[in-house]
């Protein structure tokens, strides 16, 4: 906890910052830092008042830069949009919405009506400029671009990136909750997604 402390020295009094906790069971202080007079503390807080506001904000960017930097390596952007036939127009890229779905995921549980909150309060806000919201509905109509065939040639270039930095890779993890899964009733594992397609019996 930090609290105030008075000193008085040889008839003057001077405050510090000062915090206790308990150290092997018992209460000691961790940290203190000297203020000041009473005086110097008050003209202090009187010039700050001039200073100019500055507000100041954080954003995770490890993460996010060890992911775009994977991406990079992998050509990935480049490999969707190669497999995908939309037309070049302004805004995000089939690849870009992939990668930025994967960045946001990779963040935690993240639906597309989320995406857009979750991106304004993430680095990519700084780093990706584009005129457009990222709304369900802007998702959903680049998804449509990847098919089974699209994403099977996709995972076969990503795997051949991969295999010539020396990595063979072993497992594919899919996520099919969107998509039918010719799954019947009775799977102990495998269970039946919501499919976008309205195929409920699928």
């Amino acid at each position: 906890m930090v609290f105030l402390e008075k000193k008085i020295k040889k008839g003057h009094v001077y405050w510090y910052a000062t915090e206790r906790g308990l150290v092997n069971g018992v209460v000691r202080r961790t940290w203190q830092e000297y203020l000041g007079t009473a005086e110097k503390i008050r003209e202090c807080v009187r010039r700050s008042k001039d200073l100019p506001h500055i507000k100041l904000k954080s954003f995770q960017y490890g993460k996010t830069a060890a992911l775009l930097a994977v991406s990079d390596e992998l050509n990935f952007v480049e490999t969707v949009n190669k497999h995908t036939n939309k037309k070049k127009i302004e805004g995000l890229t089939v690849g870009e919405y992939l990668l930025l779905n994967i960045i946001g995921r990779c963040d935690g549980a993240l639906s597309e009506n989320a995406m857009q909150k979750w991106f304004e309060k993430s680095t990519l806000n700084i780093l990706w400029k584009f005129p457009h919201q990222l709304s369900c509905q802007n998702f959903l109509n680049h998804y449509k671009y990847v098919d089974q065939e699209t994403s099977r040639k996709i995972e076969d270039d990503l795997c051949a990136a991969l295999i010539e930095m020396g990595i063979t890779p072993h497992l594919l993890f899919l996520d099919e909750s969107n998509w039918f899964t010719y799954i019947e009733k009775g799977e102990e594992l495998p269970k039946k997604g919501k499919s976008k397609q309205f195929r409920y019996d699928k």
